[in-house]
């Protein structure tokens, strides 16, 4: 799972051709080892029911019972949906009374089966049953708020968040992943950056702690696993949930450079997406200067078997590394035939299986589910 989330923790809070050769050697090093994953379905169309029109997918995974569980901010609803992709019902709705939402950020599947979604518009995370019951304010929050939540316990989740200082005139904003018991506070920190509170560098820190940085958490055991963007070094933390480093695993890649299509490709996505968030009109510089080379780790999943799932950014179509939390190499594993519009897609992984989802797509948004 991807943390693509560091953008709302800067706007909500900072404010209130090589590919190809890449591929190829990859196959054949490791050809032994390699899984062949494929595209088995697909949820989602640009027109028609309106249980299957997406208008922006904020998060996804599996349920207890094994069902597709979609998170839309813009439709202010979580959506079921079969392993097969059919539409089964739908939690909550856009409106100001009680379980009603606005603009959802983050979503918690609780391994008992409830539901948590966190809107801070509306003053918290909000309870629900698997059947769409609604169970009261779980805890009371609007501002500094948890991001890409990820349960490891019947009572603990794992998420990005962050933390304002000021002295003077002079500020800074400190990002960090935690463990959270259904608090405000974590109980443990795993990470945490301090940067200066500089409305003028919002665009390239979105850059650094959004686009360019990647963490995950095993659902079973509560380790946590993270990328930072180091250029082009090959590199995970692995810590137990205790919050101690277990291992870096590292690998040497030839690094490769983004076409000049890429460049601008993360230039206008940078753009757009703050100037979405803050209603066309942000008060601040989302200009940026994207790093010129494919990054060597562009996203983390952990399997069922507890196996971290490392993309590489080098290659155009999905390709990932399979390590053990001690840094075996146990196996990799490719998606073929989904062209290199794919770069822009993110996986996730559980009990119930991969899915993925285009984050930026030409036309609109669809879930694909893997096999």
């Amino acid at each position: 799972m991807m943390t693509k989330e560091f953008a709302a923790v800067f706007l909500i809070f900072a404010i209130a051709c090589t590919s190809e050769q890449a591929e190829t050697g990859l196959q054949t090093q490791y050809e032994s080892d390699l899984r062949i994953l494929e595209v088995a379905g697909v949820i989602g169309v640009e027109m028609g029911e309106a249980e299957y029109v997406f208008g922006a997918i904020q998060a996804i995974g599996h349920n207890s019972s094994g069902e597709v569980a979609v998170l839309d901010r813009i439709s202010a609803n979580v959506r079921f949906y079969s392993r097969s992709g059919e539409y089964l019902r739908t939690v909550s709705h856009r409106g100001e009374g009680p379980g009603e939402l606005i603009n959802p950020l983050a979503m918690c599947l609780w391994p008992d089966g409830r539901i948590s979604i966190l809107d801070p518009m509306r003053g918290g995370f909000f309870g629900f049953t698997n059947e769409g019951e609604y169970l009261g304010v779980e805890l009371e929050i609007s501002r500094n708020a948890h991001l890409n939540t990820i349960a490891v316990s019947d009572s603990e989740f794992v998420a990005v968040k962050n933390r304002l200082s000021f002295e003077g005139d002079t500020g800074s904003i400190t990002i960090f992943i935690g463990l959270f018991p259904v608090a405000t506070v974590p109980s443990v920190t795993y990470w945490e950056k301090e940067l200066p509170f500089d409305l003028m560098r919002v665009g390239d820190q979105f850059l650094d702690y959004y686009l360019y940085t990647s963490w995950t958490a095993d659902q079973n055991n509560g380790n946590v696993y993270i990328s930072l963007f180091n250029e082009t070094d090959y590199e995970i933390l692995c810590f137990n949930q205790s919050g101690d480093l277990l291992n870096t695993i590292t690998m040497d890649l030839e690094p490769v450079e983004k076409t000049e299509a890429e460049i601008l490709g993360e230039i206008d996505y940078v753009t757009a997406f703050i100037t979405a968030l803050e209603g066309g009109e942000p008060q601040f510089n989302v200009e940026c200067t994207p790093f010129p080379y494919r990054l060597p780790v562009s996203e983390l999943c952990v399997d069922s078997q507890g196996n971290i799932w490392a993309r590489r950014g080098t290659t155009d179509e999905p390709f990932f590394d399979i390590w053990t939390a001690e840094g075996d190499l146990v196996g990799q594993a490719v998606l073929n035939g989904v062209g290199r519009e794919s770069r822009s897609w993110n996986f996730i992984m559980d009990a119930g299986g991969i899915l993925a989802y285009d984050e930026n797509p030409a036309l609109f948004q669809q879930i694909f589910i893997i096999e």
